[in-house]
């Protein structure tokens, strides 16, 4: 915004911080804005962040920082809220995994999420009922989860397919390590729903 000739639009920088603190320096942001001459972009924004959403600050974003990190689960929602309303090419930075101990945790976690994706596949189990008209299939997927069918089988997704005439199917997504633990879990699914579940 500072540099001679520059024509990239009507930017906004937001800063959101609740000014709690004791050693604070985010009020000073505004005087920094003001000596830089970039005072009409920035907007200040007192509040807790979690108490926000993505959305308040426009259709998408080309840069989030996030600073502090908690130790409890809402960082891992909030980073992937603003995540998903990140630009194409947008870049997302946290502060600071290299000398901050719980940073660097949950970055360890991520990688080692992703290293898991890395050597895992992605299966879909198609699950035909033998009475589809009085099958609740989303009851049906609720129990096969609860019934821990097998643990090296990660579920996530799933969705109700049309097979004709009105008959639907179940399908759950699942991520395994080979297609030998998706069959074997295929198999399990079957035996322990036998009186229900006509194949998978």
């Amino acid at each position: 915004w500072n540099v001679k000739g520059y024509k990239g639009g009507a930017a906004v920088l937001h800063v959101v911080d609740n000014m709690e603190h004791e050693a604070t320096t985010a009020h000073l942001v505004k005087d920094a804005a003001e000596k830089l001459g970039i005072h009409d972009f920035l907007n200040v924004v007192v509040a807790d962040c979690y108490d926000l959403k993505p959305e308040e600050f426009g259709e998408g974003l080309d840069f989030v920082w996030l600073d502090g990190i908690s130790t409890d689960e809402r960082f891992a929602s909030l980073f992937k809220a603003y995540w998903e309303k990140l630009k194409v090419g947008g870049h997302a930075l946290v502060h600071s995994t290299l000398t901050n101990t719980t940073s660097k945790a949950w970055l360890g976690k991520i990688m080692a999420e992703r290293e898991n994706e890395k050597s895992s596949i992605e299966v879909e189990f198609h699950i035909k009922v033998y009475d589809a008209d009085e099958t609740n299939l989303q009851e049906l997927a609720k129990r096969i989860l609860s019934s821990n069918i097998d643990t090296r089988a990660e579920f996530g997704g799933k969705r109700e397919e049309e097979i004709g005439y009105g008959i639907k199917k179940l399908v759950m997504l699942a991520r395994v390590k080979d297609t030998e633990v998706a069959e074997i879990t295929a198999e399990t699914i079957i035996e322990v729903f036998q009186d229900e579940i006509q194949s998978v």
